[in-house]
């Protein structure tokens, strides 16, 4: 981490660095760090570097994946996870998800819950 944070210190143009912090933070499960850094690398490339752009998405579509599962709100879950796999076609462990839910939601039609019960 104190590479990245000198490369930064340094050079705070250097978006490539600020994706490297928050995949440095996402191998510490750090997820507060974790979106500071992408968020910042895709705002300091102008949304011109692909891997933080998409390191972003499919962080905020696997979070929020994680929140409506916990929620069983299985219609949000598929949503999530459509999305998610747009940005990472070879997500094996959101096509599992993606299967489960669909089973889960044809299986029980309450089970589609909102998040406001």
């Amino acid at each position: 981490m104190r590479d990245f944070q000198s490369a930064i210190k340094t050079s705070p143009g250097f978006y490539e660095a600020y994706y490297l912090a928050g995949m440095a933070y996402l191998a510490l499960q750090n997820s507060a760090e974790i979106e500071k850094y992408f968020r910042k690398s895709v705002d300091l490339s102008q949304k011109k570097y692909a891997d933080a752009d998409l390191a972003l998405g499919s962080l905020v579509f696997r979070l929020l994946a994680i929140i409506h599962l916990r929620q069983k709100n299985y219609s949000a879950l598929l949503t999530d996870l459509d999305a998610y796999l747009l940005l990472d076609p070879a997500g094996l462990r959101a096509k599992e998800l993606h299967a489960q839910a669909e089973k889960q939601l044809l299986t029980s039609p309450g089970a589609a819950v909102s998040a406001n019960k």
